[in-house]
């Protein structure tokens, strides 16, 4: 692998990275505010959006360029982004349907699965004849 390769690949994985990082923050300030309101039940919780969106900001920064890189190198960035992020939101919002589960971590989970989705329906099948569709 020559150092251009390498270069290439630290760059795209700090560009993912910093994507990861800019929507993790998002959806984690945006999420951390409603899990702020439901340990509350009372008005706007503005004290929990900074911790959602340091929490976003981090689990972003590592889980999306190791989910580009392992499961999503045949999904078309657009479909990467968007879904991950639903998956991400509908598992931290399962967490806040249901007071015992911890919503912040469900999200993590619910990027996961969304990530695994996408690979399953993105993979290049054993005979090399192309990707499958779902």
């Amino acid at each position: 692998m020559s150092g251009r390769s390498i270069t290439r690949i630290v760059q795209v994985t700090v560009g993912l990275s910093v994507v990861g990082i800019a929507i993790g923050s998002v959806l984690g300030a945006i999420l951390g505010t409603l899990f702020g309101l439901r340990l509350r039940d009372v008005g706007f919780a503005t004290e929990m959006w900074p911790a959602g969106a340091v929490f976003g900001a981090a689990m972003g920064a590592g889980l999306a360029p190791v989910a580009a890189w392992t499961l999503m190198r045949r999904v078309p960035i657009w479909r990467a982004i968007a879904e991950t992020a639903a998956g991400t939101v509908l598992g931290t919002a399962l967490g806040l349907i249901v007071p015992r589960l911890p919503a912040p971590w469900l999200g993590v989970l619910g990027f996961v699965v969304a990530a695994t989705r996408l690979w399953l329906t993105h993979r290049v099948s054993r005979s090399g004849a192309g990707a499958q569709t779902g």
